[in-house]
């Protein structure tokens, strides 16, 4: 009777153990999912910011320009009133980018129409103030170090323009937009050693 108690006693706890191991191998599935979900998840901090009177007014103002000039087809509006937000609020980041990609775009149409590089030197040197702008008011926007990353490829400096994409990368790991460029730039330098050696 005594041993027959015994091994009661001795299944009741492997299956108590039992019963606890499969929670926690739910739990633990539970926290991978979470974890997953996380890493997929840009994490980003947003803070209050109390502005004085009016400020968020004008904010809104250059928002609204912000959205014609991203609804504008033609270039040379869509410069104007990227400048005209800018202007009417300094702080405001993406009318510089949106102004510097236009300014880019620009480059890469006088570029196709087989134009010399002095035709679209200034577009580049506007492109790039207003990236290296955008960078000193938010260092951690993707965007700029994308546009960065275009104007130096455009001037030729592969290097920077690789570390450009790279901290583009390191703030969004997910960032195609940078990615694509960076391996194209990694493909021509890799051939241009590969022809140096033969």
């Amino acid at each position: 009777m005594s041993s027959l108690a015994e091994v009661l006693r001795r299944l009741q706890s492997d299956q108590q153990l039992a019963q606890h191991f499969r929670q926690l191998q739910q739990e633990n599935h539970q926290l991978r999912s979470q974890l997953q979900e996380l890493q997929q998840q840009p994490i980003s901090v947003r803070m209050l910011v109390i502005e004085p009177s009016g400020k968020s007014a004008i904010h809104q103002r250059a928002r609204a320009m912000l959205e014609t000039a991203l609804h504008t087809q033609n270039l040379r509006d869509k410069i104007q009133f990227s400048t005209d937000a800018a202007i009417l609020d300094d702080r405001f980041v993406d009318p510089l980018i949106v102004r510097g990609q236009t300014y880019l775009r620009l480059v890469s149409l006088a570029f196709s129409q087989q134009a010399r590089a002095l035709d679209y030197a200034d577009y580049l040197d506007k492109a790039r103030i207003d990236f290296d702008r955008a960078i000193t008011l938010d260092a951690k926007n993707v965007w700029a170090w994308v546009g960065k990353g275009d104007v130096l490829t455009w001037l030729k400096q592969l290097d920077e323009a690789a570390a450009a994409y790279e901290q583009a990368l390191e703030l969004d790991p997910f960032a195609d937009i940078a990615r694509q460029p960076l391996i194209g730039l990694y493909t021509t330098q890799a051939r241009r050693q590969a022809d140096a050696r033969s």
